[in-house]
């Protein structure tokens, strides 16, 4: 997971404007937030998809 942020961060970093006023840490943060609401987005219909009794069953176990 962590080797997919960066590269995609690499990739889209070059996308910005080239002055910037803000440390690197927090350039990279909107990305971060970005590529985590895509995760969320991807991961949701897969989660309404999935019948409660197996995230019961996963808890469980």
């Amino acid at each position: 997971m962590l080797a997919l942020l960066l590269l995609l961060q690499l990739t889209l970093l070059p996308l910005l404007p080239p002055p910037h006023p803000l440390p690197p840490v927090l350039q990279m943060l909107p990305l971060v937030l970005q590529m985590l609401l895509l995760a969320l987005l991807a991961t949701q219909p897969r989660l309404l998809k999935k019948p409660r009794r197996s995230k019961l069953r996963l808890s469980a176990s």
